[in-house]
């Protein structure tokens, strides 16, 4: 017990500090913590992240197939008996002493006749090891094959590095329309009391003679108009927070933080043409530069199929040892090693036609991509259009806005 309280408060002093910052982020949120926040949640980063994770095993898979095909085998059969024929006869005199020369046999000598038979083993055991080397596969396919690999691995991280951007920004963008629609909700509630105020002294004149019923009647109908406004104001404010959690992870429980005092601040003016930010676009969005990698990917992946229509050329070069060995005859229990080089032209119809099916749907998809890439650029296009515009027209608001503002202050002068 006497080590468990300094234990605990020395947890408490390493933890506090995160709790307090992580308080401090939930309270005060801006537009780029909303975006880190909504980063880590977003389920598209996660799911491109495994798409890369699928690239980078072709990209691995390609780069073994580059290296001559190794295989190793190990055998052992056990052969059921047979009985072993006869192959011919020998003449032999069982008199003469046996000697590894040939001798002639003495005169007189008795002589037998003796049948050849090959001898027979059950038991075989042999180790193979061989490696072939695809000679056509390396000029038509292998290395077209990993170019078009690491080009689709490539378009993978550009398309994660764009779903990033897309997610922080889309964030960004519900971020600011809450602020918006916070803000905007304290002007109605100001001009609410305002309006709720002016109808009492409408009433109180009213009371003194001084303001007709009509009066009174315009006043609570204004007043019920900014109310109507108040509670649009409120359910849009509601929604987008709703929104805005959901898109950070959080729960639909969590309460809305106060609304920064002031509107974020306004970015300094470009003063840019619609053709350089056009140009800068078409350079940038990194969709338009993995679309294009996927269609070089798919078109290599087309050129090394179409390999798979020609005569194939194989260098194969083998060592066996076995006991016993088939090359020796006759057999005998023992191990013996031989080896054997050997090649290869082959061609099958078969894999042809379906070669020329592989090609023709890689072509497809390429055809199919690079017709995405191109409805990107379009919309790429009609988006720069589109905020050149709100952003001429954000200007012009925020001129009027600023002029409202020293008219306004000029009047309670």
């Amino acid at each position: 017990m006497r080590l468990l309280l300094p234990v605990c408060f020395a947890l408490y002093a390493a933890v506090a500090p995160a709790l307090a910052r992580a308080d401090e982020e939930t309270s005060k949120l801006t537009a780029e913590s909303v975006a880190t926040r909504a980063e880590r949640a977003n389920v598209d980063i996660s799911a491109q992240r495994a798409r890369i994770e699928s690239a980078a095993a072709d990209l691995q898979q390609a780069f073994v197939a580059l290296f001559p095909r190794l295989q190793v085998v190990g055998r052992y059969s056990r052969l059921s008996p047979i009985e072993m024929g006869t192959i011919g006869y020998a003449v032999a005199s069982p008199t003469t002493p046996q000697n590894p020369a040939p001798v002639p046999i003495a005169p007189g000598a008795p002589l037998v006749q003796a049948p050849i038979r090959l001898p027979y083993t059950a038991d075989q055991f042999s180790l193979q090891a061989a490696l072939v080397f695809p000679v056509t596969d390396y000029v038509f396919k292998l290395f077209q094959s990993h170019a078009a690999a690491r080009q689709a691995h490539e378009a993978s991280e550009l398309e994660l590095r764009a779903t990033r951007l897309r997610a922080r920004l889309e964030a960004k963008l519900v971020y600011y329309a809450w602020v918006r629609a916070a803000l905007m909700r304290k002007v109605v509630a100001q001009s609410l009391a305002s309006s709720r105020a002016h109808a009492k002294d409408v009433e109180r004149g009213a009371g003194a003679a001084t303001a007709s019923r009509i009066d009174v009647l315009r006043a609570n109908a204004q007043v019920a108009q900014v109310e109507q406004l108040e509670g649009q104001a409120k359910n849009a404010a509601d929604r987008l927070w709703n929104e805005l959690t959901f898109l950070m992870g959080g729960s639909a429980e969590d309460a809305p933080p106060a609304p920064p005092e002031e509107a974020p601040s306004t970015p300094a003016a470009r003063n840019a043409t619609f053709a350089s930010l056009w140009e800068e676009a078409k350079g940038q969005r990194l969709e338009l530069q993995s679309a294009a990698l996927g269609v070089k990917a798919l078109d290599g992946a087309a050129s090394a199929a179409r390999a798979g229509e020609y005569p194939r050329i194989d260098l194969q070069g083998e060592l066996t040892s076995a006991n016993p060995n088939a090359r020796y005859i006759p057999q005998e229990d023992r191990w013996r090693t031989t080896w054997s080089l050997t090649a290869q032209v082959s061609w099958s119809p078969n894999e042809a036609f379906f070669a020329a099916g592989t090609v023709r749907a890689a072509e497809a998809k390429s055809a199919a991509l690079d017709a995405d890439r191109r409805r990107l650029l379009a919309a790429l296009h009609r988006e720069v259009s589109e905020a050149l515009e709100s952003s001429a027209n954000a200007d012009q608001a925020l001129l009027t806005a600023d002029r409202r503002l020293e008219a306004a202050e000029e009047g309670y002068r």
